[in-house]
């Protein structure tokens, strides 16, 4: 008869699974705020934005940073 396996391996997912549960969630990235507009070129037109000028495109970039900092904020404050 074959020895029994060993379930260490078993406690070590159920550990790395409880582990993770716990940890912060994840940052948010620039993307999913990009995303939420049906994309980048609907985001920049949203804000009146010009997707060939590199001013509006840093400003952009600018705009959806500061929508991820106020999430973030908004987050801590449990709001």
């Amino acid at each position: 008869m074959p020895p029994k396996p060993n379930n260490a391996a078993t406690t070590n997912t159920n550990a790395n699974a409880n582990a993770t549960a716990t940890a912060s969630k994840p940052k948010p990235s620039l993307n999913s705020v990009y995303k939420s507009y049906g994309g980048w070129p609907n985001f920049m037109h949203s804000h009146g934005l010009k997707t060939w000028d590199m001013d509006d495109v840093d400003e952009g970039h600018r705009i959806a940073e500061a929508m991820l900092e106020h999430d973030r904020l908004d987050e801590e404050e449990g709001k």
